[in-house]
C-alpha cells in the first residue's frame, strides 16, 4: 500500500532564482538576459518553470532583463542603471 503524503503542497510552480550580482558578473553591458541565456551560462537549471531575479546591488551596467518575476529592489536597480525590466 502507498505511504500517506503529509503536509501541504502548493500548486504554484517554483521559480528558479537568479541573483543580480551573478548576472552582472556573467553578462556584458547591454546584454539581453533571458531565462534561456541564464540556463546556458549555468546560473539556473533548465527544468525550472520560470525565473525570478533577486538582489539589491548598485549596477554599473545596463541590461535588458526578461524574467517571470523580479524583487522590488532588483527591478529598481536595473531601471536606475538605465536598463529595462520585461515581465514574462
Amino acid at each position: 500500500h502507498l505511504p500517506k503524503k503529509r503536509g501541504f503542497r502548493s500548486l504554484r510552480p517554483k521559480l528558479a532564482t537568479a541573483a543580480l550580482e551573478d548576472i552582472v558578473r556573467l553578462f556584458p553591458e547591454g546584454a539581453l538576459v533571458t531565462p534561456e541565456r541564464l540556463v546556458s551560462v549555468g546560473l539556473i537549471r533548465g527544468s525550472a518553470k520560470g525565473v525570478r531575479v533577486v538582489g539589491n546591488v548598485k549596477l554599473n551596467k545596463k541590461f535588458i532583463v526578461r524574467a517571470h518575476g523580479f524583487s522590488t529592489a532588483a527591478a529598481r536597480a536595473i531601471l536606475a542603471a538605465g536598463g529595462q525590466v520585461v515581465q514574462l
